[in-house]
């Protein structure tokens, strides 16, 4: 397959300072690229999306848009698959992540998979954001992967900077994920070969 056809986008959902979420999401950068698959960070905190009040498919003109919403938003429509990074806040996803996921169309992201790794600092490793977060994306038309990544105390994963770790139980996780995004994506894009397209 081409690159452009594995472009996978890697939503991190964190903008706080001194986030953690970002060393999870270049480790994920680094094992998506080993996989065959073409990664691209989305980072809040680069973009710098205002608080949503139109997202792009309620506006009149689209071509007036942000040239940053423009930009992510042909991203996500090549996009053949997704992976996002959340930290839990206050038992619910961060609202940097839904704020901008809520900028784009179901018809943007609709039929493809993701998967979803989630982080906390205390015990519970982000799962009650895992369960708030399906429901979103299976609303846009998104489907989950069967493994996630949930990781307790992150501030003890010894995850670099750079993404890179020793913590065999994240490594496995990551890979499995990474295998399941690799399969799903061939499947899929086999079918679509197949037939006349996604059933729309």
């Amino acid at each position: 397959m081409s690159g452009s056809s594995k472009s996978i986008l890697v939503f991190l959902g964190s903008t706080r300072d001194g986030r953690q979420g970002l060393r999870l999401a270049r480790m994920f950068m680094s094992h998506l690229s080993e996989h065959g698959l073409v990664p691209t960070l989305i980072d809040p905190l680069e973009i710098n999306a205002p608080l949503l009040t139109n997202p792009i498919h309620f506006m009149p003109d689209q071509s007036a848009a942000p040239e940053w919403l423009k930009k992510l938003d042909q991203q996500i429509k090549e996009a053949v698959g997704f992976v996002f990074v959340c930290p839990e806040y206050n038992a619910t996803v961060a609202p940097a992540l839904t704020n901008l996921i809520d900028y784009f169309p179901p018809a943007s992201y609709r039929h493809k998979p993701a998967s979803i790794a989630t982080y906390s600092m205390g015990t519970m490793g982000g799962c009650r954001a895992r369960v708030a977060l399906l429901p979103v994306l299976g609303e846009v038309g998104m489907f989950a992967l069967p493994t996630s990544l949930m990781i307790p105390t992150i501030q003890n994963a010894e995850i670099a900077d750079d993404g890179a770790t020793t913590n065999e139980r994240v490594i496995s996780k990551v890979t499995q994920i990474c295998k399941e995004m690799d399969w799903y994506v061939g499947a899929l894009q086999s079918q679509k070969a197949a037939t006349t397209g996604y059933p729309n």
